[in-house]
C-alpha cells in the first residue's frame, strides 16, 4: 500500500499557512506524479530562469492540481505546451491571495526572476487567508499506516484541533496588499478571475467574478487590459468542470489556451519552442 501514502508533504508557518515541502518528489497510487523543487514550485526543474520567458505561475487548487490529476494533465505543463515559455507554479489548495502575496513577498529572487506573473483566482481567493489545521489534509510527516490514516480522513474524520497560535496567518485586506505588491514589485502581471460551475451556470452573467475584476482595478490598481474573465474565453463550458470548481484535464488545456493567447505580441515572440 506505500503508493496511497506517497502523497505531497507540507511544511507550515504562519506566511503561507502551508506550502508544499521543498525537494520532494513521488507518484500518488504508482500514477500519479508530483515533484515540488527548492522553491516549493510544483516542478521538478530548478528555479533557474532562461533566456526565453519565465512565466509565474500563482494559485490555488486549481494551478497546484493535485492527486486527482496526472502531471501532464495539470495546468502548468499544459499553458508550457501553450506558450513554450518556462512556466513556474507556485500554489497549495484553498491558498488566499493574501497567502500567495505572502509567499511572493518572501521570496523577491523569485519575483525578479520572472518576466510576467499570472494569478488565477476564484470568488474564495478573497477572504481569510488559509492556516495548517492538522496532519490529515496538509500532512508534515508520512502516515506509519495507511490503512488508519485513511480511517481517520475518510471514516472517523475527527475534528480538527485549532491552529497552533504561532502558525495563524494574520488577516490582511488583500487587494491592499496586492497594491503594495504591485506598486513596489515592477512586475508584469496578469489576472484570470476562476468562475465556480455555479457562478459560471448563473443566469445573471457571474455577478460576483465580474465584481472582483472591477475591484482588483479599482482598490489594487490593477491594469485593466490585465484582468481577464475566464468565462469569457471561447469553448469555455459547463462541460469542462470535473466537480464543483476544479477543471477537467481538457478544461486545462482550454484555460492554458485561453491565457496565452492574451500574452503581449514580443512575450511570446521571446518564449523558447514548445518542449525546449
Amino acid at each position: 500500500m506505500a503508493g496511497f501514502i506517497d502523497f505531497p508533504l507540507y511544511d507550515a508557518d504562519n506566511r503561507t499557512g502551508y506550502i508544499p515541502a521543498a525537494n520532494q518528489s513521488g507518484s500518488f497510487l504508482n500514477s500519479r506524479d508530483y515533484a515540488v523543487n527548492a522553491e516549493h514550485m510544483g516542478t521538478a526543474d530548478p528555479f533557474i530562469p532562461g533566456p526565453g520567458l519565465d512565466i509565474l505561475l500563482v494559485g490555488d487548487s486549481i494551478v497546484w492540481g493535485g492527486n486527482p490529476y496526472r502531471e501532464p494533465e495539470r495546468l502548468a505543463p499544459q499553458l508550457r505546451a501553450a506558450t513554450g515559455a518556462q512556466v513556474w507554479p507556485i500554489s497549495a489548495g484553498s491558498w488566499s491571495l493574501v497567502n500567495e502575496l505572502n509567499y511572493l513577498e518572501d521570496h523577491p529572487e523569485v519575483v525578479a526572476g520572472s518576466d510576467r506573473i499570472v494569478f488565477v483566482l476564484n470568488s474564495g481567493d478573497f477572504s481569510s487567508p488559509s492556516s495548517w489545521r492538522d496532519e490529515l489534509y496538509h500532512p508534515r510527516g508520512r502516515p506509519v499506516s495507511a490503512l488508519y490514516y485513511y480511517a481517520q480522513k475518510y471514516l472517523l474524520k475527527p475534528q480538527a484541533p485549532p491552529t497552533p497560535a504561532e502558525l495563524v496567518v494574520p488577516a490582511e485586506d488583500p487587494f491592499a496588499k496586492l497594491a503594495t505588491f504591485l506598486a513596489t514589485c515592477s512586475c508584469e502581471a496578469d489576472f484570470w478571475l476562476y468562475p465556480t460551475k455555479a457562478e459560471l451556470e448563473d443566469s445573471t452573467g457571474a455577478p460576483a467574478v465580474v465584481d472582483m475584476g472591477v475591484d482588483l482595478t479599482t482598490r489594487a490598481g490593477a491594469a485593466p487590459e490585465r484582468v481577464h474573465l475566464v468565462q469569457d474565453i471561447s469553448g469555455w463550458d459547463p462541460d469542462l468542470y470535473k466537480d464543483t470548481i476544479h477543471p477537467t484535464p481538457a478544461g486545462f488545456g482550454v484555460l492554458a489556451q485561453g491565457i496565452a493567447a492574451t500574452l503581449p505580441a514580443e512575450e511570446r515572440a521571446a518564449a523558447l519552442p514548445a518542449g525546449e
